[in-house]
C-alpha cells in the first residue's frame, strides 16, 4: 500500500537511479574518477538528500529525465553506428520531452543548453548536422513529441494569465515578489 514509507524509498531509488545515470555520463566524458568524485559529492550534498526523501514533487522526475536524456544523447553522439546514434536521439528527446512534460520550466534547462552549445561551440553544432542529420532530426521529433502536450497546456496557462492579469492579481504577486527579494517584508 502506500504510505510514507514507501513514497520515501520510491523517490529515493528515482533520484539514486538519476545518480547512477549522471555518474556513468561524466564516466563517458570525464573518466571513471570524475565519474566518482561527483557521485560522492552530489550524494553528501545536503539539498540532494532532502529532496529525495522528502519531496514528493517533480525533482527526482526532472532529475531521472535530465540524467537518462544526457545520457542517451551522449550516446548518440559518441557512437559511430548511424542506427544506434538514431534511436539512442530518439530515446534521448523523448525522455527530454517527458522532463518538459513534467514540469514546465524543464525547457529553460534545455534552451539554455542548447543556447550555450550554440554559441561555445557552432562547429559541433555544424558537425552534428552534417555527420548524424538522421539522429539530430529523430531526437527533435521526440522531444517535440513527448512535450507538445504541455505546449497546448502553455497557451491555455497565457490565456488565464491575461485574465488573471486583468483583474489586478498579477500586479499583486509582483509586489509581493518585489518585498520578498529587497527584504522589505521583514521590516
Amino acid at each position: 500500500g502506500a504510505n510514507i514509507r514507501v513514497l520515501r524509498i520510491a523517490t529515493l531509488s528515482t533520484a539514486l537511479l538519476a545518480l547512477l545515470l549522471a555518474m556513468l555520463w561524466a564516466q563517458r566524458i570525464f573518466g571513471a574518477a570524475a565519474a566518482i568524485l561527483m557521485g560522492g559529492l552530489v550524494a553528501s550534498d545536503p539539498s540532494f538528500y532532502f529532496y529525495s526523501q522528502f519531496e514528493w514533487g517533480p525533482f527526482t522526475t526532472n532529475f531521472l529525465c535530465r540524467t537518462a536524456g544526457a545520457l542517451a544523447v551522449l550516446i548518440a553522439w559518441q557512437t559511430r553506428s548511424s542506427r544506434r546514434a538514431t534511436f539512442s536521439a530518439a530515446l534521448g528527446g523523448l525522455i527530454l520531452g517527458l522532463g518538459i512534460y513534467s514540469r514546465a520550466d524543464f525547457a529553460l534547462i534545455l534552451v539554455a543548453a542548447g543556447l550555450a552549445l550554440l554559441i561555445s561551440q557552432p562547429d559541433v553544432v555544424r558537425r552534428a548536422w552534417q555527420e548524424k542529420r538522421g539522429a539530430v532530426l529523430a531526437g527533435t521529433l521526440g522531444l517535440i513529441l513527448t512535450s507538445l502536450p504541455m505546449l497546448f497546456a502553455s497557451v491555455e496557462l497565457w490565456n488565464t494569465s491575461q485574465v488573471i492579469q486583468g483583474r489586478g492579481d498579477l500586479d499583486f504577486r509582483f509586489e509581493v515578489l518585489r518585498h520578498v527579494l529587497d527584504g522589505s517584508q521583514f521590516h
